[in-house]
């Protein structure tokens, strides 16, 4: 006969495991579920930028597909490369079509022997951004070989964000260089060497002593000339 001590202990260890199978369940279903994602970039009009397709839970699958769509007025894919998880996939066992339709295209890749790890980059894809905006990379047309994997209903579409073209920082204008001390002005001419006084012209006597002088001389000269006698011609 079980005791009360017992049936109680029969009930904690039935509550225990209920409570343990519903918080452990959830992530044992997610993580049988085959999911694929794309990053989310950003850049400038003119950019490259590279969006890259990664896989999780993946471990036992043998190959897929899958298309991407976009807004080819914001960014047109110009390349692709196959990632990590596709390594061992020859040449033609991994193709794509860039050019699918105008807004999608297309990856499909084979990996026999479902030689696959559980997760890891399908492929590289580089974008061209051609017009400021934002377009969501989002999947459709994805398919799993074989058919019977548990694959998720949605997968985790990317972004690329294309920002205006920064404009170039103007130059600072440069300090200009300072004025060179002018040449100091020159020493105004010396002064002129002043001019000699002109030689003070004499000014004839008049009048007074002088005027009785020049009389004398005059009259002494009149006498000379009458007292001289003329010399007579033999």
């Amino acid at each position: 006969m079980i005791t009360l001590k017992e049936r109680k202990s029969v009930i904690f260890s039935f509550i225990f495991s209920v409570v343990l199978l519903l918080l452990v369940s959830p992530v044992v279903f997610a993580q049988g579920e085959v999911q694929l994602s794309a990053s989310d970039e950003t850049g400038t009009e003119g950019d490259t930028v590279s969006v890259n397709v990664s896989i999780d839970n993946a471990a036992g699958t043998e190959g897929g597909q899958f298309e991407l769509n976009f807004d080819p007025d914001v960014a047109v894919p110009v390349d692709i490369s196959k990632g990590g998880f596709v390594s061992n996939a020859a040449n033609d066992q991994f193709n794509y079509n860039l050019k699918f339709d105008s807004n999608t295209l297309m990856v499909i890749w084979v990996t026999p022997n479902a030689d696959t790890s559980n997760s890891g980059t399908v492929c590289t894809i580089d974008f061209e951004l051609v017009g400021e905006g934002e377009t969501s990379i989002s999947f459709a047309g994805v398919v799993f070989a074989p058919d019977n994997l548990n694959v998720a209903a949605t997968h985790i579409a990317g972004s690329i964000t294309v920002d205006e073209e920064a404009e170039p920082d103007p130059d600072p204008d440069p300090d200009p260089d300072p004025d060179p001390d002018p040449d100091p002005e020159p020493d105004p001419d010396p002064d002129p060497d002043p001019e000699p006084d002109p030689d003070p012209v004499p000014t004839p006597p008049t009048g007074g002593s002088a005027g009785i002088i020049v009389s004398g001389l005059l009259l002494v000269g009149t006498g000379f000339l009458l007292v001289r006698k003329p010399k007579k011609n033999h």
